[in-house]
Parts: C-alpha cells; structure tokens; sequence
C-alpha cells in the first residue's frame, strides 16, 4: 500500500531539543533576557525559527516583555542570532532516537522512498541529516526556505511529493506535533504521529493523526499494513 516516507526532522528523526535550548538561551542571555528550562522547549519548538523566538520573548518575566513595536527588530535580530549559535552547538548533544537508523535502513532496503520535510531552515537540516545518515538515504530534504510558508502549510511536503515523482495515496508523513499532523492533513496524505518527541500522544490523535506509534519499529508495521488502527 505504502511505497514512500516522508519524515520530520526535529523530534521525530533527531532528538535536537538540547541544543536547539542551549543556542536560544545563549541568545537570550546576551540580550538582557533570562534562559528558559530545557522542558519548555518542548512547547516552544516544531513552528521555525521565528515563532520560537516569538515564544520564548513571550515567557519571559513581566519587567523583561518587549513591546511591540521592540518585536519588530528584535525578533529577526534575535533569530540570526540563535543560528549563529546553533551553527557550532548543533551536534553537541542531538542524536537520533532509538531504533531510527535502523528504521531508515531497513524502508530503504525494502525500496522505500524517503524524504525529509522540516521547520528547520534549509542548510541546517540538510547538513544535521547527512552527518547522522549519510548522503544516499533520502531522495530530498527539504528544511525552511525564505519564500516558502512553514508548516502546516502544505507548500514544502507538495514540493517533496513533486521532486520525489511519488503519489499522495502511497505517502506516509511521519511526525511528532501537530503541527504535523495538520501538514498532513492540509496536503491530504496519511500521517503517523510518533510519541517520543516533542509533544504527546493527546496532541498527536486531537489533531487528526492516522495513526500513533510509540517506537520506531512500530513504522515498518504501519509501511506494511500490519498495524490498522491508531
């Protein structure tokens, strides 16, 4: 039934919450803001770069708030700020989760057809998914583009389906938010929502996942038809 994957990057292939706190919280401190718990960044991330900015501005204590008019500049200033961090902190402490290598080795072995599609901005998630899974696995990754709207918009996964010559009906869409979900559902593939990343499994089945999976070898049962309820 499935021949292709389509997979998240962040909290679904590569466990990148560590670094993705340590970058931001470095940024924060260095403008005058208070660093945030690792945990919040779980609620903060899986929306790009600019969105987790916005929220991390949002939690800060009263007498540190920006307004709105401070947004304006601070926001982009502070994301390329981040980046620049992010750039030399990313493969401190991110790694795949358990079982995922193993997982893409054996879809590409079956002949699947895999692609990466993130929030993440483009150069990153090419690099961050080569290091951990060499440079024949994928058929694209595709991470966020200046001119592409970030998910759920639906642009980035049609643009994945378009390159990689695959059909909708044929596509699973692997992800750990709903903002994944939603992904899926705007561009009308099927999804599976994945419980050890970023958000958890309430989230994932509120927003409409087609199915639930709580460890990576439950993937190849959804690929196979073997597993039919969520």
């Amino acid at each position: 039934m499935y021949t292709s994957v389509i997979f998240d990057l962040d909290g679904t292939l590569l466990d990148t919450v560590t670094d993705l706190a340590l970058a931001t919280n470095k940024t924060l401190e260095e403008n005058g803001f208070e660093a945030l718990a690792e945990d919040n960044y779980n609620h903060y991330l899986g929306d790009g770069a600019i969105n987790l900015i916005k929220r991390v501005l949002a939690d800060q204590p009263d007498h540190l708030q920006p307004s709105e008019d401070q947004l304006t500049d601070l926001v982009p200033k502070l994301v390329s700020e981040m980046k620049a961090h992010y750039a030399y902190l990313w493969s401190r402490n991110t790694r795949p989760y358990d079982g995922i290598k193993e997982l893409v080795n054996k879809l590409k072995e079956n002949g699947s057809i895999l692609g990466v599609v993130s929030n993440k901005p483009h150069d990153f998630a090419v690099e961050m998914t080569e290091y951990f899974f060499g440079t024949d696995i994928f058929e694209i990754i595709l991470g966020q583009k200046s001119g592409t709207p970030v998910k759920p918009a639906p642009d980035a996964l049609y643009n994945a389906i378009t390159t990689m010559g695959i059909e909708k009906a044929s596509l699973l869409y692997i992800g750990d938010t709903d903002t994944d979900m939603k992904t899926a559902k705007n561009a009308d593939v099927t999804s599976v929502g994945v419980t050890w990343g970023f958000r958890n499994e309430d989230e994932l089945k509120k927003h409409g996942a087609n199915f639930i999976v709580h460890k990576a070898s439950e993937i190849i049962k959804v690929y196979r038809g073997q597993l039919t309820t969520k």
